[in-house]
Order: C-alpha cells, then sequence, then structure tokens
C-alpha cells in the first residue's frame, strides 16, 4: 500500500519481490525442518534466497525512488520579449525608463515567480548564469503578474555593476524571468540612451477618424522644441505627394497640451488637380501615461467637407 500505482507496476516486473516481507519471513521458517541436517541445507538455501531478493529489493528501491519524481521545470528558449525601451523622464536615474515587453503566448504566466529589470553598460555581457551572483538594487525585481507588459523602475536601481544609471552613458537592457525549480530564461537585449531633453518629443501613430473618414492611420513627429509635422500615413511619409501633410506647432504646460496647432497643406490633393486642400487646426489635450498623446476631439473643414469633428485615438510614442 506504501506505493503507488505506477511504482508497484516496476516492482511487478521482479518476481521474487511478488513475496511480501512478512510472507518472506513465514517462508523461512517453514523451512526450517527438525532433522538438524536438513535444517542446516535450508539455513544456506534460505540465506542465498534472502541474498537475492535483498538484492533484488535494492534494484527496485532506486527505481521506486526516482518513478514517482516530477521532471524539473525549465522554460521554453524565450519567454519575454523588449518590444521599445523608453527615456520617459529627466531625473537622471532609472526611474526615466520604461521598458514595454511581450510574453510569449507558449509561456504560462503562473509559471513565473520573478520579473527582473537588469541595465548593463554597452561593451559588456551577461548571461543566465551571472543572475545568482547580481547584488540586490543591481536589478529591478518585481512580480509577475497575469498580461503584465510594462516595467517602470525605481530611482534606486544601479547597472549591474552597481553605478548609478545617468543620462549620456549607453546601456543594453534584458529582461529575465525567474521560474519555480531555478528555471531562468533572459531576453535579447535593448539599447538604451538617457538624455535630458523634452519628453514628450519622439515619433506618434494613431487613428483619424471623422464623419467622412474612419480609421484612417497618422503619423506625427514631434521635435524638441515641440514643432513638427504631420503625415496622414502610418510611415512619416505624406500621403499627397510633398514633405508633409501639415506643419505643427504645441504648447505644453506639464503633461497637459495647451495648444495643438497645424496648418494643413497637401502635396497634391485631390490628386492629379495640383490642389492642396489647405486649413487650419487647433486643438488641445494632454499627455498620458508617458507615451500616450490624447488629443480632444476638434472641429475639422477643408476640400473634403465641413462641419466635420475629429477624433484622434491611440496616438503612441513609437
Amino acid at each position: 500500500p506504501w506505493l503507488s500505482d505506477d511504482c508497484q507496476v516496476v516492482l511487478n516486473g521482479l518476481s521474487l519481490l511478488s513475496i511480501t516481507l512478512i510472507d518472506f519471513e513465514k517462508l523461512i521458517q517453514s523451512c526450517t525442518l527438525t532433522c538438524e541436517n536438513v535444517k542446516l541445507k535450508h539455513f544456506y538455501h534460505m540465506k542465498y534466497v534472502r541474498s537475492m531478493v535483498t538484492l533484488q529489493l535494492l534494484s527496485a528501491l532506486l527505481l521506486v525512488s526516482s518513478c514517482g519524481d516530477d521532471p524539473k521545470f525549465t522554460f521554453p528558449t524565450k519567454v519575454f520579449t523588449i518590444d521599445k525601451v523608453y527615456d520617459v523622464g529627466n531625473n537622471n536615474d532609472a526611474s526615466d525608463i520604461r521598458v514595454n515587453v511581450s510574453l510569449e503566448g507558449s509561456v504560462n504566466a503562473s509559471d513565473i515567480q520573478e520579473i527582473r529589470l537588469i541595465v548593463v553598460k554597452t561593451g559588456k555581457t551577461i548571461s543566465t548564469t551571472d543572475l545568482p551572483n547580481l547584488a540586490p538594487g543591481n536589478f529591478f525585481s518585481a512580480q509577475s503578474e497575469d498580461g503584465v507588459n510594462v516595467i517602470k523602475p525605481t530611482s534606486s536601481i544601479k547597472d549591474s555593476d552597481g553605478n548609478s544609471i545617468v543620462n549620456d552613458e549607453s546601456y543594453n537592457v534584458f529582461v529575465a524571468a525567474i521560474g519555480r525549480d531555478d528555471a531562468v530564461s533572459l531576453s535579447k537585449s535593448k539599447f538604451l540612451l538617457l538624455k535630458n531633453k523634452p519628453i514628450y518629443a519622439g515619433d506618434y501613430v494613431g487613428i483619424w477618424r471623422d464623419q467622412k473618414i474612419s480609421n484612417l492611420k497618422i503619423s506625427i513627429t514631434i521635435a524638441d522644441d515641440y514643432t513638427g509635422s504631420i503625415y496622414y500615413t502610418d510611415k512619416f511619409a505624406a500621403c499627397c505627394a510633398g514633405q508633409q501633410d501639415g506643419l505643427l506647432v504645441m504648447k505644453v504646460n506639464g503633461n497637459i497640451i495647451e495648444s495643438f496647432d497645424y496648418d494643413q497643406y497637401l502635396g497634391n490633393y485631390p490628386a492629379g488637380t495640383g490642389g492642396h486642400c489647405p486649413t487650419k487646426v487647433s486643438a488641445t489635450g494632454q499627455f498620458k501615461d508617458d507615451i500616450e498623446l490624447s488629443l480632444d476631439p476638434f472641429p475639422f473643414s477643408d476640400c473634403d467637407g465641413a462641419g466635420r469633428t475629429v477624433t484622434i485615438s491611440e496616438l503612441i510614442r513609437q
């Protein structure tokens, strides 16, 4: 009864072990005859049998000791992919870092016990065997949660050498998954260079909707001085000849967009007419979640029609 079913199958293959230890002792006793000569004969015979059974019992116990063990857990080759690394602050420390990650579809998030963000100076390397030797504070540790896709370290986190993470130093960023049975997976790296600059400058892609145009993908470039260009494609290229589809000037106060003004001037629209379909746009909005430019709905009129209301959504920094 102390054996599991799968182990009993192993033991059943050993014919001598089909006799229980108690039955075996009874067998010895029954073979002890009154005749001294016969008793001696059976004594040595049963001593041999006992030895053989003992050897087979030891062999069986070795099988039993391993047949019920679960295999050691391991991760697949890839667990996390770093989609994008952002500079989202001007604090000159690790809190300026935002890392967007995606979890491989074959991985169960419940198998991940810890997520580590490791920042390594460019020119140095790190491997899974180095992880146990990293001092606390030389990596950022986060608990795994279902759907985790953003990692934002605290300001006190150092690089893998224990040095402060600072502006104008080039780094590579890694994400490690730590699982049960000491399973470890290390992502491919992404380059990081922190700068002291306007934190909302960058390239954005979103979707334009109004009463006439549905789900038009657009792109916007914003320079350090909060001027930029608008393109009615998601490729940072003009829709209708020309260099851009509109020139932008913004006024930003904190995360509030006090003004978002641009002049639309298309290179050749409608196509073949040589027209430019000019108009002026003025809007307001805010920056959300470090990387999203959220504009309030705004009125819009151009050569395609007047009295429209534009909503631009999912305008995300690339």
